[in-house]
């Protein structure tokens, strides 16, 4: 960041790849192991957008 002064678009996984250590499919992998272990349930909604606007 040192040296930018306007803001710059970019892509970033999970959002916060600047602050993640791990490749993002162990951070998936975790979530997944303590989900089971918890017998939490999660759900995908789908909702539409598509990238056309």
């Amino acid at each position: 960041e040192r040296g930018i002064t306007e803001p710059t678009p970019t892509f970033s996984a999970c959002f916060g790849q600047a602050f993640l250590e791990l490749h993002p499919t162990k951070y998936a992998q975790e979530l997944v192991k303590r989900m089971q272990a918890s017998g939490a349930k999660a759900y995908l909604v789908n909702t539409g957008w598509n990238g056309t606007g």
